[in-house]
């Protein structure tokens, strides 16, 4: 699992979560008490990339990739945190290269409380 820190704004009628390298635009019915600093969870498996321009996109590095016969396994950097995605293993990626991606199925929001108490509240983001 990925997780990456977010602010939760507001544009263009939308609430979008904003982090170093990403963006992600959270449904209108999903957005219910939402704390103004969230964790971003996204699974390997939901990632895609690198992609044309479009929401729901993440500014990574690729460092390394491994395939693993039914997968590839990518590790990239999004602004200084490995993110890690499982992709087609005919997928075509350049190691090296600066690309953006997309968070494709489902990633959701979870925040953890101050003081040192925790709770999750969990935001499906739809396609």
């Amino acid at each position: 699992m990925n997780f990456l820190e977010a602010r939760v704004a507001s544009e263009n009628g939308k609430v979008v979560l904003i982090g170093k390298g990403f963006r992600l635009a959270l449904p209108l019915d999903k957005t219910q008490n939402l704390p103004d600093e969230v964790t971003v969870s996204i699974r390997p498996e939901d990632l895609d990339g690198p992609v044309p321009n479009g929401e729901n996109t993440m500014t990574m590095q690729l460092e390394v990739t491994e395939p693993l016969g039914n997968e590839l396994l990518a590790c990239a950097n999004c602004s200084g945190k490995r993110v890690v995605a499982n992709l087609d293993p005919h997928r075509q990626v350049a190691v090296n290269s600066r690309s953006t991606w997309k968070s494709i199925r489902r990633p959701f929001t979870c925040s953890i409380e101050k003081e040192s108490r925790r709770f999750f509240k969990q935001h499906i983001l739809g396609r």
